[in-house]
């Protein structure tokens, strides 16, 4: 994480010298963890050409763990970039 000064309050003191300060964590804890539950994805990939290797490739994987694709053409999306509504649209309708 990177911070800048002002970020930081006067109590604040950083050591540049000091590596390791936090004590090594254990993953015991994880260890209890339930499993995640198995369910069908449904997966977006962003691409100009349907027929890349690398999309072919994902879509085997995505046969192979049972999740469902579909590749749209970055080229028919635009973005509305907004702090309080970003949106994605597709052919002119919502995303």
């Amino acid at each position: 994480m990177l911070l800048g000064r002002q970020a930081l309050t006067e109590r604040v003191v950083v050591d540049p010298a000091g590596r390791f300060v936090q004590p090594k964590r254990s993953i015991a804890a994880y260890a209890k963890a339930p499993a995640a539950p198995e369910r069908q994805l449904r997966i977006a990939i962003l691409s100009r050409e349907p027929d890349t290797c690398s999309t072919i490739r994902l879509a085997e994987e995505r046969t192979r763990r049972g999740h469902r694709i579909d590749v749209i053409d970055t080229a028919r999306c635009y973005m509305t970039l907004s702090a309080l509504v970003p949106d994605v649209h597709y052919d002119g309708t919502r995303f």
